[in-house]
This record gives C-alpha cells, sequence and structure tokens, in this order.
C-alpha cells in the first residue's frame, strides 16, 4: 500500500536523483549522467553497496554513459 500520490516501490528500478540540475539514473547496466547547465564535475565514482569502488572516470559533455557490467542492485554515485 503506497501514500496517496506516491510512486510504488519497484526493487529493480533505480529512482532519479537531481543535484543542481545534475540527473542522474540507470537503464539496464548503463548510468546517464546529464548535466543540463555545465555544472563543473571533476570526476564520478561509482561504488556497490559493500563500498567496493566499480568505475571511475570524468564526465566530459552535457550527457554522460557509463557502461558498467555489474550484478543488478543498488549502487552509490559520487
Amino acid at each position: 500500500m503506497t501514500k496517496a500520490g506516491a510512486q510504488p516501490y519497484d526493487p529493480t528500478s533505480i529512482a532519479s536523483a537531481e543535484f543542481n540540475t545534475v540527473k542522474v539514473y540507470s537503464h539496464l547496466n548503463n548510468v546517464y549522467v546529464v548535466n543540463e547547465n555545465g555544472v563543473a564535475i571533476s570526476s564520478i565514482a561509482i561504488f556497490d553497496i559493500n563500498g567496493k569502488q566499480v568505475y571511475t572516470g570524468s564526465v566530459n559533455g552535457s550527457t554522460e554513459v557509463i557502461s558498467l557490467n555489474v550484478a543488478n542492485g543498488s549502487y552509490i554515485v559520487r
């Protein structure tokens, strides 16, 4: 049961996150970083739930697609 107007919980998807016009979302094994206003991002790192770093790199344009070969689960983008 969900609250009125709330989206139902879907454990197979990751909700979009927005911080100062930078959006991060995923689909299958791709992570999309959409930097609409050119916010300065020096690097990006992705960690699994155990804290193991599974990706590190930079964001060069307004939209970056990061392909990962990882298991389904929750990941932290920093």
